[in-house]
């Protein structure tokens, strides 16, 4: 059982645990498989008021406040049977059973009062309960949308997810959304849905994007991102540092060349003479887990053992050179043909 402290100040609530970490006040954080048992301690009420806390329907122990504005009790919040979250209200006065209403038999029935329905002086009380202590800063809002993607992830299904097929099902989720001319960094990560009416963003800004929830989440394993790409020298090996790698260039009568990835959008499938689809790289989410490690290329719904496999989303590895009438670039040599599956990528663009 987990141990906490609640302290309420006036309409805010402060969390911290028995380690000594504190929470943000609508967002306390628990662990599945485990009840979570909190101290709620009032203090500058008004002197001899009585709290109630009350969890949906039920009622919870009383918090009576003594002369000095001051009072406390103990509650325990019963974990859920996986991630998820539940709330309850610390309500001003009594217990207030819910009001009933009749039917259009004149029966009465009892009507379910939410714990948002609350008073001016109540305070609703946010408990997430997580896989681990997570690794990235919790907030509501953060443990909102991560809680939003579990559901989703659950959605026809009952029963429960492996960790690694949960991380997938999620990954798949994100990458629906996929455009590669929007880009985030990493400290922007959380801000990658607001670009879901717009398509998406890029997969190296989706794969920040789900690092950052899996974190939160205390997902299992270890998570990072890589940027993979491949060189002209060895295009068949990948290569994990593409976001800061400095590009290679040659010179050719036709002027300087710059080598690239190329994807379904060119105009002739990577061949001589196409335009568009270049890539510097391919961002994946990368999750290490009893002994094993898997890639999920941004953009796709694919999860990968194969680092090298990564290349074949891509049509070929070229040189290119910039047309300035066409404000594009064009496919001027073929250093490698990808023969493998190509894969598809869905968003603003449709196949990739």
């Amino acid at each position: 059982m987990l141990t906490g402290l609640l302290l309420i100040f006036g309409l805010g609530v402060e969390i911290e645990d028995k380690t000594g970490r504190k929470f943000e006040p609508d967002c306390v954080v628990g662990l599945v498989g485990k009840d979570l048992e909190l101290t709620i301690r009032i203090d500058k009420a008004l002197p001899n008021k009585k709290f109630t806390i009350v969890e949906g329907e039920t009622k919870g122990p009383e918090i009576s406040i003594d002369k000095d504005g001051k009072g406390e009790a103990t509650f325990v919040v019963k974990t859920t049977k996986r991630v998820g979250n539940k709330s309850f209200t610390i309500q001003e006065g009594p217990f207030k059973a819910p009001a009933p209403a009749k039917d259009d038999m004149n029966k009465e029935i009892i009507a379910t009062a939410p714990t948002s329905q609350k008073g001016p002086s109540d305070q609703v009380v946010d408990i997430y309960f997580v896989f681990g202590t997570p690794r990235e800063k919790a907030s509501a809002a953060k443990m909102k949308m991560a809680m939003k993607l579990v559901d989703e992830a659950y959605e026809d299904r009952d029963e429960p997810f492996s960790v690694t097929e949960l991380v997938h099902q999620i990954s798949i989720n994100v990458n629906r959304y996929y455009n590669p001319l929007i880009h985030y960094d990493p400290d922007k990560a959380w801000d990658v849905p607001e670009t879901w009416g717009r398509g998406g963003a890029s997969c190296i800004s989706n794969s920040y994007f789900l690092k950052s929830v899996n974190d939160v989440l205390g997902m299992p394993g270890k998570f990072d991102t890589v940027a993979i790409y491949a060189t002209p020298d060895n295009p068949t090996r990948a290569r994990f540092d593409g976001v800061n790698v400095a590009k290679a260039v040659k010179e050719s009568r036709r002027g300087e060349l710059e080598y690239y990835l190329v994807d379904e959008r060119n105009t002739r499938g990577g061949r001589i003479g196409g335009y568009g689809g270049m890539n510097h790289y391919e961002g994946c989410l990368v999750h290490d887990y009893q002994g094993s490690r898997t890639y999920y290329p941004g953009g796709t719904a694919m999860a990968l053992k194969d680092p090298n496999a990564v290349l074949s989303i891509f049509r070929a590895l070229v040189w290119a050179r910039y047309d300035t009438k066409r404000d594009e670039w064009v496919v001027v040599e073929v250093i490698k043909s990808y023969k493998g599956a190509v894969m598809m990528r869905r968003g603003l663009f449709g196949i990739r």
